[in-house]
């Protein structure tokens, strides 16, 4: 989502046998968070109260817990993680006719993580019920790239007249 991170991992592939019913504790760490790194048994966790459309980094580290081991941490598993970007805005109506529409979107109001350009806006739409539901089988994907410049038109076409969307 935009604002939290769920990841999962299996326990080690490979353990020496005389180990092998030896509890496992793992040190989960997140870059990017003023958060302490995190211990626990299970096989997964869940970071919530991120910033949107940003860049993490989680570390995982496997410690068998066994005195008898000089070295009992795994090398460190990395993942690098984007959150989604909040949901901009809803374009601007611009001009209507019998099949199409024209919108206007505001590109300064969608955020990416930093490195990441705008290059594509994708659009989801369908038709819509008499109720507000959606209207099965009519929704339609559209991608435009995006031109330089604050502001980006939008045309979609081969609506039906007199219908919702």
């Amino acid at each position: 989502t935009d604002d939290a991170i769920s990841i999962v991992w299996a326990k080690p592939e490979i353990i020496a046998p005389v180990l092998k019913d030896t509890s496992i504790i793992y040190t989960v760490s997140i870059t990017g968070i003023d958060i302490k790194p995190l211990t626990t048994s299970a096989l997964g966790l869940e970071f919530t109260g991120l910033a949107a459309a940003s860049l993490y980094t989680i570390s995982v580290v496997a410690t068998l817990q066994d005195d008898r081991l000089s070295d009992p941490d795994s090398l460190p598993r990395e993942l690098l993680v984007v959150t989604a970007p909040s949901a901009p805005p809803p374009p601007e109506v611009r001009n209507i006719d019998n099949h199409r529409v024209t919108l206007r979107m505001d590109m300064s109001q969608i955020s990416v993580p930093s490195g990441v350009s705008k290059d594509y806006l994708s659009i989801l739409y369908y038709q819509v019920g008499e109720r507000g539901e959606i209207v099965e089988s009519t929704n339609t994907s559209f991608i435009q790239r995006v031109w330089i410049g604050r502001y980006n038109k939008i045309y979609l076409g081969n609506l039906i007249k007199g219908t919702t969307y």
